[in-house]
């Protein structure tokens, strides 16, 4: 967990108090999140089911930030987990080549990062 300190005597707690708050909170919003994704599921609304997905990827993100990594660390950890389930043979894998067509679009997504950086 990040704890950042300052001058003020009471600053730690308070830091603290308000990371336990938004932690407390991204894990609210993740399970509000997949509950709307199922509802535009159930639903098939697509602009649901999108949006759903989109905040329940950004709301990962910022937790994984919150608890002190990095995005890159977790775009690291993400690309090394599609390689494991790759192959491992993941059944998602095997039935429809999802995994590895992400790991493609992932790397690709990278290595377009790294040289505009």
């Amino acid at each position: 967990m990040v704890l950042v300190l300052n001058k003020h005597r009471d600053a730690p707690t308070l830091q603290f108090a308000q990371s336990v708050r938004t932690i407390d909170w991204l894990r609210v919003e993740l399970l509000n999140q997949t509950a709307n994704l199922f509802k535009g599921i159930h639903r098939a609304n697509q602009h649901f089911v999108l949006d759903s997905l989109s905040s329940l990827l950004i709301s990962s993100y910022v937790l994984g930030r919150q608890l002190g990594f990095s995005f890159a660390e977790l775009d690291k950890t993400v690309k090394q987990k599609l390689k494991e389930h790759v192959y491992s043979g993941h059944k998602l894998e095997e039935w429809y080549g999802s995994l590895s067509e992400m790991e493609e679009y992932f790397n690709k997504r990278l290595d377009l990062l790294n040289r505009t950086e």
